[in-house]
């Protein structure tokens, strides 16, 4: 039953604050861990027990209740354990047994992502989905007109709250306060970087590692401090604080990591553990029956082979291409066209633009949006699924990712990397107009901001990326998406 707890004051704007844990409260908080381990363990036993005849039954494929996003994932080996020192291939999350003394296992990855250094998904404590904001007025379990959060637990591990168990299933749950604790006391933690994400490597007595990118956290729509601070939740309150719940907490420019308390309402990264009793218990499973239910799909290109359906871990589910239109390869600019034509020229004006009589004042209608029809330069010439995105789908690739200057093979250009460790490289391009090349433009959507201009993908004076518009007439590179 849902009980208020302490009353809260009204929301104030603030940057993420994280608390240091007092003494009074570390002991009462482990202390009750302890506790709560020691009689889990034995109500695990009876449930062993009893439950190991429909434990061993095979699973059915067909179950949808089992379609979730890691739900299908077995462990990658056939080893007796099923743990690793160090991810033995791409197929994650993997078991890493770090020696610690409980025997707990930490996961590889985050959840929502898809390689250890992606930031994965941002959750408010308790709750199982991301959002676009993350404060006290859409936190689940705050009420507006009392002023008041719900109380769901000193402990959600394991249960309907926990991300990693409704997201990954059984033996994933968040950690606890003290599975934290163990692992800060028990590793040598080193500052590294890895494919572009900055963080801290956690080392332990055996050998077996860990890295956690240094994520940052969502306070409001904002993420703040990626790439300086990694921010990850237990499923442990503070008795003291029932407000604020404890969490993994690092700086890079630090060499060692701590715990501390944050309100609740704060967006963080999840990282799972796995206890021996769930992990014993779990093997009791046919865990086969699932493997290879779900279609695999690509964060980064798997050959040469081009274009790839990059899968950027979108909310609508949208794919990128990895290149341009007539590119081989993602470094590469591909062909220019005006908006609606599907062939190459070699001059862009407005008297030898194909939909209007050589003006702008007489522009042909080819409706709102052009995407999936004979005028979409990457339908037609790409087939299949492939067509030029829409605004909403190019603002779903802004909010979604970060964006940085980098170079591939020797070409400049901008890297859109995902929270699920997606990404996608944008060479340097820009636009012709008349038979002039100017690099401050990027790609075309397929939709008309007015009659004579259409929404493009541009980078700001800033060099953020955000969404503009131009004339119809210039040419400009397409980048295909797909369902």
């Amino acid at each position: 039953m849902e009980k208020d707890t302490n009353i809260v004051p009204e929301e104030q704007e603030q940057t993420i604050n994280t608390i240091e844990i007092t003494e009074e409260s570390k002991k009462k908080t482990l202390s009750f861990a302890k506790k709560t381990r020691i009689i889990g363990c034995i109500l695990i036993g009876f449930l062993v027990i009893g439950c190991i005849t429909y434990l061993w039954r095979p699973l059915n494929p067909e179950d949808e209740s089992l379609d979730s996003s890691y739900r299908n994932i077995i462990y990658s080996s056939s080893n007796d354990d099923n743990t690793y020192l160090s991810c033995p291939d791409d197929n994650h999350p993997h078991m890493i047994d770090l020696g610690l003394p409980s025997g707990t296992k930490w996961a590889c990855c985050n959840v929502g992502a898809r390689i250890p250094e992606a930031t994965g998904g941002y959750y408010a404590w308790g709750e199982t989905k991301e959002k676009k904001k993350y404060s006290l007025n859409t936190y689940s379990f705050f009420d507006d007109t009392r002023r008041t959060i719900y109380d769901i637990g000193s402990s959600i591990c394991g249960t309907q709250y926990d991300v990693a168990y409704m997201e990954w299933g059984d033996p994933w749950e968040m950690p606890s306060l003290e599975q934290i604790e163990e692992l800060i006391d028990n590793c040598y933690t080193e500052r590294t970087e890895i494919n572009d994400f900055k963080g801290y490597q956690f080392i332990g007595s055996n050998g077996g590692s860990i890295f956690l990118p240094a994520a940052g956290g969502y306070k409001g729509s904002d993420c703040e401090n990626r790439g300086l601070y990694g921010y990850f939740w237990s499923g442990t309150l503070v008795p003291d604080q029932e407000n604020y719940a404890s969490h993994l907490n690092f700086y890079i420019y630090e060499d060692k990591a701590n715990f501390r308390v944050s309100g609740r309402e704060y967006g963080f990264p999840v990282r799972p553990v796995a206890t021996n009793e769930k992990i014993a218990e779990v093997k009791s499973s046919d865990f086969k029956a699932l493997n290879g239910k779900k279609e695999k799909t690509l964060i980064s290109c798997s050959d040469d082979n081009h274009p790839h359906k990059i899968d950027l871990g979108l909310p609508s589910g949208t794919k990128w291409a990895c290149c341009n239109v007539d590119a081989n390869a993602p470094e590469e600019y591909g062909a220019f066209y005006a908006w609606g034509e599907t062939e190459v020229k070699d001059v862009y004006e407005w008297s030898n633009y194909s939909h209007c009589d050589g003006s702008l004042e007489t522009c042909y209608d080819l409706g709102s949006n052009i995407s999936g029809t004979q005028y979409d330069v990457a339908h037609v010439k790409w087939g299949d699924s492939w067509q030029m995105p829409s605004l909403e789908q190019i603002k779903e690739l802004i909010d979604n990712s970060f964006c940085k200057w980098t170079d591939l093979n020797g070409i400049k250009g901008r890297k859109f990397i995902s929270k699920n460790g997606g990404s996608i490289f944008f060479p340097i391009e820009g636009d012709f107009d008349h038979s002039l090349y100017d690099r401050n433009y990027d790609c075309w959507s397929g939709e008309l901001c007015r009659f004579t201009d259409a929404y493009i993908l541009w980078y700001n004076i800033a060099n953020n990326a955000t969404y503009g518009e131009i004339f119809r007439k210039h040419g400009l590179t397409v980048r295909p998406v797909a369902p």
